[in-house]
């Protein structure tokens, strides 16, 4: 029998190297019956947020209030990630019953890295280059500050955190990119055991559409293929689904938020 997409191996290696970036980039993470969360320093629900929910019909009320309160306690917006491996199927009603509102939705992606297509044409006016200097990252997350729109306080927490990641975790390895010498775009390779993530892809309005993404894409790519990786995953929108399609990537588990109530009127992403 052909599993659901959401059943196979592909979507769990999507959901386990999401999940353990998320916990790297966290402070604290705790556990409430079989659910799984995490804080951390960033002031936005993404990073404060339910990565495995899991739970049954009977206890789902009384779970996600329990959380809710944790959360409170800390005065810490936060959301809960859901996907089609979520328990029980329908928590999404018990989320919207208790005033969580539906955020942005991402695709989980899966690729073989040996059959993604690595061979385009290189433009000369973008250059690539690894963050190898800690003062570095001021600069970099600004293209990504634009991108989702992240608030003053989260754009210095976010380089704060990929700060301290540079030095104690190495999986971690951020790029930014260049167009005609000028910053235009950044995003950050996670390699986890099995598998490579893509993450942090944004680019200023003004260099989009110039192919600085599929410049970024494919340096983390041949980081990952040179150090023996062999799976890659990547959670995209809606707007680049089809350049991943076109990569070689297929659409394995959709990831959808669900924003607090209390935060859900004043903070995008």
């Amino acid at each position: 029998m052909m599993l659901l997409p959401w059943k196979t191996k592909q979507a769990q290696l999507i959901e386990k190297n999401l999940e353990n970036a998320f916990i790297a980039m966290s402070t604290q993470q705790k556990q409430y019956q079989d659910s799984r969360y995490i804080f951390s320093k960033i002031p936005h629900p993404v990073f404060n947020c339910v990565i495995r929910a899991r739970t049954t019909e009977h206890a789902a009320e009384e779970t996600i209030q329990t959380i809710l309160q944790d959360y409170k306690a800390h005065n810490t917006p936060h959301c809960w990630w859901i996907t089609e491996n979520s328990e029980p199927q329908e928590i999404s009603k018990h989320l919207k019953k208790l005033g969580f509102q539906k955020g942005p939705n991402y695709r989980g992606m899966y690729a073989k890295l040996n059959d993604i297509n690595l061979d385009f044409e290189i433009s000369s006016k973008i250059q690539i280059q690894e963050i190898t200097e800690i003062n570095t990252f001021d600069a970099w997350v600004r293209p990504l500050a634009e991108s989702f729109e992240f608030t003053p306080d989260v754009e210095k927490a976010f380089s704060n955190c990929y700060q301290d990641l540079f030095y104690r975790d190495k999986r971690f390895i951020s790029y930014i990119a260049f167009y005609d010498n000028h910053p235009a775009g950044a995003t950050t390779l996670f390699l986890d055991n099995d598998s490579a993530g893509l993450y942090n892809g944004g680019v200023f309005t003004q260099f989009r559409d110039k192919g600085v993404l599929s410049h970024l894409g494919r340096t983390m790519l041949l980081e990952a293929k040179k150090r023996g990786v062999e799976e890659v995953v990547v959670q995209v929108s809606e707007a680049a689904h089809n350049m991943a399609i076109k990569a070689g990537f297929k659409e394995y588990i959709n990831f959808q938020s669900y924003l607090s109530p209390v935060f859900n009127n004043i903070l995008k992403f």
